[in-house]
């Protein structure tokens, strides 16, 4: 081969991993950001449901069962968070076994602690699959 020759696909080359390596970098943003953004709004939706738990049981005394027996806490005036952009996105991302996988097809979400935890591990398993 001739030396230009050699040097055109050399330079070929390195034009072609420096092009992958920045889609890399650019692809670990993005997701770095979908991350960050499911955990903010996560907290969001969580604080929502406690500030409607705190209306909702405000002049209930302290010390008595506020679970109504007709009307359980996941009473359909509580905020949802199953239309909400951020869980539409993470919902395609949930594992399809354990905890986090009765959240796929859910048709509400109400953030209470335990769905809290659920997803924020589910967003960490994420989290370490994508970015190490």
């Amino acid at each position: 081969m001739a030396p230009a020759t050699v040097k055109a696909f050399l330079d070929w080359r390195t034009a072609k991993a420096d092009r992958e390596h920045q889609q890399t970098f650019k692809l670990r943003d993005e997701r770095r950001e979908l991350i960050d953004k499911w955990r903010s709004r996560l907290a969001q939706s969580h604080a929502d449901y406690r500030r409607w738990l705190v209306e909702k049981y405000k002049d209930v005394p302290p010390r008595t069962t506020i679970v109504e027996p007709d009307k359980p806490l996941g009473a359909s005036d509580a905020p949802d968070a199953v239309g909400s952009d951020w869980f539409a996105s993470l919902r395609a991302h949930l594992s399809e076994t354990g905890e986090a996988a009765e959240y796929q097809n859910a048709v509400q979400l109400h953030c209470d602690n335990m769905t809290v935890r659920t997803l924020q591990n589910e967003i960490g398993r994420i989290e370490k699959h994508w970015l190490g």
